[in-house]
């Protein structure tokens, strides 16, 4: 300081006291701390209580800064020429030798000797080329091109043991990182990421340099017009943000290479003398990655520029299914005698036995509840929930115990594969104070045919249980087979009765065909293979007489889909709302109105929504936010669209305003200053989301048609609206132009709507009579892609310019938003709504909006006969277009067959538009599909899913555990969302639920779910892929198939991976 001419004791803080210097080492830092005694002068005592001493500045240097940059020089140089990134320690000396680092230098502050740790990690990336080229008689051009990888990395960590030189008390000091390999969805196996020396790699191949912590590297070729390599050029590298510079010169080779580069986005300015200058903006540099930029310089004065943005293209998406067995037999015979007593069959086993959300009492405070009985022998525990009208509450809880002294114990697997041969047990209970001999008798059934005697003859003493068993074989396939065991004497007995389904021992194909049914006279075409296995077509006909019945029709299909995060519970009870607000119109969204044709409908939708406002209630933190799963940190896009619900379903159940204003409140407060909201992709830094900023806009919109809520989020909603404004000229999205639409449209800004009907008209795409938008971003706030995000935008776009029809701007073309409807009713799912929780939700707000506008197609209703490949299937009652009506529908499996199938519907003079529906299923043999054995991988795809499933054996024995291993992965992208994996099991396996918890709680595993026959897992995506474990429990013997393993997007089922089932064969 001295030098500098600074006495650092005359320096005085504003009391006229001298500082206090401060020196200390701060893990891996010399610190310098600058300290004022306050207004009192006196320095603190360490320990001390309360002090008004004050720290006026602090300097952290960093120690290994400059042993640092030799290491990292000296790896980049130790790979270039061997391929070798050390592993050990064995293998770092050569580096340490080559960088002149001494045995000193290598000593920490603390004078002890520095420790290296070496691991490998895995993370998601982007293989980022640039270049830049003169095309003959044209101007200079970009070509930018990103690949989605999976990314194998090597690390080493310089490690201080600290003051005590203690292993736990270690620290690092420095990292440094090398991509090892990477590995695209189009490659079959990781690819190394070596490549040869600058003199060579300039022209191709992989580099990648090591780095410490979050630097990356730029490197490239530099051409003339020709293609001749030009040396010398000087390449200036200047990062966006801050304006730090960088530069380098190209070699002989025309090779350039810029490393240790802090993360971010950067200007590249290449130039020559005798060259035009290219300058190339927005390139990105990420944690440990190189980005190459090759550029063609053109032939001019120096003075001269040619400027590109490197903005990444989109990726081009495509997916894959894949899946074989082992046969077996099983011989055993038992004797049985006849009984005499035939007790009453139980056969209803309910696993709730009664849920009601609303019961209200009489004047009296009574209330009365009937419902059916369930067979269970176990004991029911009833909660009940009550409230008063002055908001007093009450709790009780009621214990119901059904039992009989004597009856039978018998669970058989509900799923079974053709060809599964099962040992059934029939455990006898018997709790009467005599012994009981019974015959236990196995009913004979269509769908299976016995490997035993049918009837046995057992002694079960007084207090004891026995055990009876059957052999059985599953002939074919079934839905909800019946299977029946009675054990009888001639003083007492009892009768179990199940049902099995019994699928054919290949992979199931779904198929939907859809069509707008517009004359007396119209069909519908469905294909079946030729391969298709005998017996196994299931197929019905569903009739929507109006728009309506495909909301009403909706419910069972939502509620048939995975519901265990917060979105998918928020859009299924978001679809009831929308079945409510639908019967509301008719006035029959009262399931006890008298006379109600859908009273059931109705009181499921109810249902539905008061268990999911309940669920919801318990998930919001105390910010007010909504995450995906508890254990998560609040989401933005999942917060609105529980808002979004909160508002809307106030309509028809009491919804506490203060939950409603805390989750507004927490949308606000997120808001940047600029208008929009951060999202960040992983682990990536939080960029403005125009897409997630335009659906928060879109929700704060109709939460502000609530007068309470209209004042408190206007400010934030305006300046929502502005920053969307700003950005119009940047719009390409149809995802963004439609909420944004949509919100304009319910705050009454009839100005903004012109702008955003212009874009959806040029940005629509006609497909035959449809037309449909596509989500250009690589997912949707709720990572939507594919077809399901294409789906839900062309929802998004209909029902905007169906609002904006009805708004006061000049009357919009109606064409297009029939167009856009009929591609949505033509893309259904199996389930018979739309692929995804989001797209569903979406497709049937549009529905809702655009049903006024299809009032014009009308007809007075009457029959319409069905007829198949020429035969007459039966005839469906149409009703008048006014009703309210759910699908209709007709089973038409039995006539249908391998090959073109023709569907006729005939109706008596009537040609008003309807649409019509055909979901079919088949199987194929696994000989003929594309599944592996244990492993699936289909390379190939930007968007590609690997599954291993193993089992540590297929032949147990009963009650003793099988350890299942699963290995689940995305490769090569980062940007979409949850997968779901279903695990098959065998038939009537016991599964170890603390596995699966312990897999929840130590991998990317979020939550399950146990089937009868899988175990279905909601599991976020890492880089490496996910590997966990988790054990079950044969109940018996068996030589039968597991159910199939499936990996999918949950967002996009189409994506998936299929593994065949494993063959057990259990003694």
């Amino acid at each position: 300081m001295q030098k500098k001419g600074i006495d650092l004791k005359s320096l005085k803080d504003p009391w006229g006291h001298a500082y206090s210097f401060d020196f200390e080492v701060d893990t891996n830092n010399y610190g310098i701390h600058i300290r004022s005694a306050g207004p009192n002068g006196v320095f603190a005592r360490p320990g001390a209580g309360s002090s008004d001493d004050l720290y006026e500045w602090t300097s952290l240097t960093h120690y290994f800064l400059h042993e640092s940059t030799l290491l990292e020089t000296a790896l980049a140089d130790h790979f270039r020429q061997t391929a070798i990134f050390p592993a050990n320690e064995d293998e770092l000396q050569p580096v340490l030798r080559a960088s002149g680092l001494t045995q000193q230098a290598l000593l920490d502050p603390w004078g002890n000797p520095y420790h290296f740790r070496f691991r490998e990690v895995s993370r998601y990336s982007d293989r980022v080329s640039i270049s830049v080229y003169t095309a003959p008689g044209s101007e200079q051009q970009r070509d930018t091109n990103v690949t989605p990888v999976t990314q194998k990395l090597g690390a080493i960590d310089v490690v201080s043991y600290g003051p005590h030189n203690q292993p736990g008390e270690g620290f690092s000091v420095a990292a440094f990182y090398r991509v090892l390999t990477e590995q695209s969805s189009r490659d079959p196996l990781p690819k190394s990421a070596y490549a040869a020396p600058p003199a060579t790699a300039g022209i191709s191949g992989i580099t990648h340099i090591p780095a410490g912590g979050s630097s990356g590297a730029i490197s490239g070729t530099v051409t003339d017009p020709q293609g001749a390599v030009v040396q010398g050029a000087e390449i200036i590298v200047t990062e966006e943000y801050s304006g730090q510079e960088y530069r380098t010169t190209s070699d002989s080779a025309g090779h350039y290479e810029l490393n240790n580069l802090p993360a971010g986005r950067y200007k590249v300015v290449i130039s020559r003398p005798g060259f035009m200058s290219s300058v190339v903006t927005a390139v990105p540099v990420s944690s440990s990655n190189l980005t190459r930029v090759d550029a063609s310089l053109r032939v001019g004065q120096t003075s001269e520029t040619v400027e590109v943005t490197a903005a990444a293209p989109l990726v081009e998406t495509t997916s894959a299914s894949v899946t074989n067995v082992v046969r077996g037999g099983l011989d055993i015979h038992v004797h049985a005698e006849q009984q005499a007593f035939t007790p009453r069959v139980r056969k209803y086993f309910p696993e709730t036995l009664v849920w009601n959300p609303e019961l209200v009492t009489d004047s009296s405070g009574h209330a009365e509840l009937k419902f059916q009985m369930a067979d269970n022998i176990t004991t029911w525990k009833m909660s009940v929930i009550a409230s008063t009208v002055d908001g007093h509450m009450g709790i009780a809880e009621k214990e119901l115990r059904t039992f009989q002294p004597f009856f039978v114990d018998h669970e058989p697997p509900r799923v079974l594969t053709q060809g599964d041969q099962i040992q059934l047990p029939v455990i006898l209970r018997n709790h009467l104070p005599k012994p009981q001999e019974v015959n236990v008798t196995l009913e004979p059934s269509s769908w299976f045919s016995l490997l035993s005697a049918s009837r046995q003859q057992v002694k079960v003493a007084p207090g004891e249980d026995a055990l009876a068993q059957f052999s059985i074989k599953a002939d074919r396939s079934i839905h909800e087979g019946k299977e029946r065991v009675t054990a009888a004497n001639r003083s007492t007995g009892d009768a179990v009765e199940r049902t099995v389904t019994v699928h054919p021992d290949g992979e199931e194909v779904p198929q939907t065909v859809a069509a707008i049914l517009a004359s007396d006279r119209s069909n519908l075409d469905v294909a079946i293979p030729a391969n298709a296995i005998p017996g196994s077509i299931d197929a019905e006909l569903k009739i929507y007489p109006n728009l309506g019945a495909n909301v009403l029709g909706s419910l069972d299909g939502m509620a048939a889909r995975p519901a265990g995060c917060a979105e998918q519970i928020t859009s299924i009870a978001l679809g009831s709302v929308l079945v409510l607000q639908v019967l509301h119109k008719a006035g029959l969204d009262d399931p006890d109105k008298p006379g109600n044709p859908h009273a059931a409908l109705a009181r499921r939708a109810h249902k539905y929504i008061s268990e999911a406002y309940a669920m919801l209630v318990a998930l919001q933190k105390d910010d007010g936010g909504f995450p995906y799963w508890v254990t998560n940190a609040p989401d933005l896009a999942v917060t609105a669209h529980v808002l979004d619900f909160l508002v809307q379903a106030g309509e028809f159940i009491e919804v506490n305003d203060s939950i409603i204003q805390h989750a507004a409140e927490y949308l606000v407060n997120q808001q940047r200053p600029e208008g929009g909201w951060l999202h960040s992709w992983y682990q990536s830094r939080p960029e403005l989301d125009p897409n997630l900023s335009a659906f928060i806009t879109r929700v704060f919109a109709e939460t502000m048609q609530r007068e309470k809520q209209k004042n408190k989020l206007m400010p934030a909603f305006d300046k929502a609206m502005k920053f969307l404004e700003a950005r119009i000229s940047e719009w390409k999205d149809p995802y963004l132009v439609g909420q944004y639409a949509l919100a304009a449209s319910f705050n009454g800004r009839i100005a903004q709507l012109a702008r955003a009907t212009d874009l959806l008209h040029q940005l629509a795409h006609e497909e035959g009579p449809t037309t449909y938008w596509n989500l250009e971003a690589n997912t949707s706030p709720f990572y939507s892609w594919g077809l399901a995000g294409r789906v839900e935008t062309t929802a998004l776009a209909v029902r905007a310019l169906a609002r904006m029809q009805r708004s006061e701007q000049p009357a919009q073309d109606a064409r297009l938003i029939d167009r856009g409807m009929l591609y949505l009713l033509e893309h259904k799912d199996r389930y018979g709504v739309w692929y995804s929780t989001q797209a569903s939700v979406n497709v049937l707000r549009a529905i809702v909006e655009v049903m006024p506008s299809f009032a014009q197609h009308s007809y007075a209703g009457g029959p319409a006969d069905i007829v198949v490949n020429g035969k007459l299937a039966g005839t469906l009652q149409l009703p008048a277009a006014h009703d309210i009506s759910m699908p209709l529908r007709m089973d038409i499996s039995n006539l249908l067959q391998a090959g073109l199938n023709k569907i006729d519907v005939l109706r008596h003079g009537d040609s008003s538009p309807l649409q019509a529906e055909v979901v079919s299923t088949h199987y194929i043999r696994w000989a003929d599909s594309q599944a592996t054995k244990n492993s699936n991988f289909k390379p190939g795809e930007s968007r590609a899913l690997r599954l291993d499933v193993t089992f540590d054996t297929t032949s147990p024995q009963p009650g003793k555990p099988v350890q299942c291993k699963v290995e689940i992965e995305r490769i090569g992208f980062t940007g979409y969302g949850m997968m779901m994996a279903e695990i098959g099991l065998p038939p009537g396996a016991e599964v170890d639920r603390q596995s699966l918890q312990h897999a929840v709680q130590t991998s990317a595993v979020n939550d399950f779910d146990v089937l009868p026959d899988r175990v279905v897992l909601y599991v976020w995506p890492q880089a490496g892929g996910t590997k966990f474990s988790f054990g079950f429990t044969p109940r018996f013997g068996m030589k039968a198939a597991a159910t199939p393993s499936i990996l999918y997007d949950y967002y996009n089922p189409d994506a998936r991976a299929v593994v065949a089932p494993a063959r057990f064969d259990v003694h």
